[in-house]
């Protein structure tokens, strides 16, 4: 994580959120997700349902280190190919 932050900081990049999948469980955070998040981040999980993307949710740390559902959009988008 930390050699990710560093090469978002040396490309002037900023990192604003963690993406990862549950795989046959909901998009809701786990004890180990709480425990290893940091507050300054989104945590974009992914419920996957035998190899299905099911539901999409995003959550943000509040002050007493729980999570809480934070509001997002997907925005649509196409991939040019390159000529």
């Amino acid at each position: 994580m930390m050699l990710i932050q560093k090469s978002g900081r040396d490309r002037n990049l900023d990192i604003i959120g963690i993406y990862h999948s549950h795989p046959d469980c909901e998009a809701v955070p786990s004890e180990c997700d709480r425990l290893a998040a940091w507050s300054q981040y989104s945590y974009l999980i992914v419920s996957v349902r035998q190899g299905v993307a099911q539901d999409c949710l995003c959550w943000t740390l509040d002050e007493e280190d729980q999570f809480q559902r934070e509001p997002f959009q997907l925005e649509p988008f196409t991939v040019q190919p390159s000529t």
